[in-house]
């Protein structure tokens, strides 16, 4: 059975082990085999106080090559690689709500669709 990413899932998918330049290396603990699209998904590092935003580059032999991309601090998403997480930060896909702070998505403004 297949599973499609569902937006605001939040679900863990693995532990980093390596961290190169604005790489995280994540070994995954999910079965790829059961998800549809998952190159180019956003992945939040949950640190203490901040929220590292990721995007899953590429997949090889249960191995994540996620790129940082920014942080959600204070309910705010800064764009750009500012801190790496911290080899204790859980790794998983981003949710709704992280994803509307990422792009700055106000339910309550008159929005385009």
């Amino acid at each position: 059975m297949l599973y499609l990413i569902k937006i605001g899932d939040g679900r863990v998918i693995g532990k980093i082990v390596s961290i190169i330049n604005n790489r995280v290396l994540v070994k995954l603990d999910i079965d790829v085999y059961r998800y549809t699209n998952l190159i180019g998904k956003n992945v939040v590092f949950n640190d203490k106080d901040t929220k590292i935003i990721g995007e899953i580059i590429d997949i090889d032999n249960g191995l994540c090559n996620i790129a940082v991309v920014g942080e959600i601090n204070n309910n705010v998403f800064i764009y750009g690689d500012i801190n790496k997480p911290s080899f204790s930060s859980s790794c998983s896909f981003i949710t709704a709500e992280e994803l509307n702070i990422m792009f700055n998505y106000d339910s309550n403004a008159n929005n385009l669709r």
